[in-house]
């Protein structure tokens, strides 16, 4: 019996020790990723240009050297200062010109819309209707599910597609950055006063994980 405790006890200390260690894990693993990304964009003419790609290279900058992390740092710069000008009015026009034309190419409209649709879905100042984190009746059985109400006007749809107080509502998975889209009756939904970001941290974690919110914390 002496024994059994004692393994329990270990076992306890290793799970114990996943949940500690996994989630800082998983963020180096993400963060060093983009580092690998940010550093194979820019690193390479980074290289050329400071001479240091190889004895065949030949960049205007001969007399420095690379340093592993200079295109990281570069892509950083870029960056800001993109940040900082997108919405000088020129840069803006420069900017929805370029993008016009991306929209103009059929296979590239696809996968680059879809990205800029989802992070504009999450970023700070997501659409009105995205910021709508609601409770979702799951047919007759009692059962209900959290998601993100993402559109509630069909207009610009085929006929039969959506319709007259009917939303669409983003359900995300557990442990995963996927989910499941679907169209629901206005009157199967009930608004929940809850940040999207709150939302997906109850969703992702499986409800284990969420910020109180400051009504919540009124309360």
């Amino acid at each position: 019996m002496a024994t059994r405790r004692v393994l329990r006890r270990l076992l306890r200390y290793l799970i114990k020790g996943f949940v500690v260690v996994l989630p800082i894990l998983g963020t180096l693993a993400i963060g060093l990723w983009l580092f690998e990304v940010f550093e194979s964009i820019l690193g390479a003419p980074l290289k050329w240009g400071l001479g240091t790609g190889g004895p065949e290279a030949e960049g205007p900058w001969r007399t420095l050297h690379y340093y592993t992390g200079m295109g990281t740092l570069l892509s950083l710069v870029i960056l800001f200062f993109v940040g900082m000008f997108i919405d000088v009015w020129w840069v803006k026009v420069v900017w929805n010109w370029m993008e016009g034309l991306l929209d103009r190419v059929p296979l590239v409209k696809s996968i680059y819309g879809s990205f800029r649709n989802l992070i504009g879905f999450f970023s700070s100042k997501p659409h009105k209707s995205a910021s709508q984190v609601v409770i979702v009746k799951l047919g007759g059985s009692g059962a209900e599910a959290m998601g993100l109400v993402t559109r509630e006007d069909f207009t610009d749809l085929p006929d039969g597609f959506g319709g007259e107080g009917v939303v669409a509502v983003y359900l995300p998975f557990s442990y995963s950055m996927s989910g499941l889209t679907i169209l629901v009756r206005r009157t199967d939904v009930r608004r929940l006063d809850m940040t999207v970001e709150d939302a997906m941290r109850f969703a992702i974690t499986a409800g284990m994980a969420v910020k109180e919110t400051e009504t919540a914390q009124k309360k």
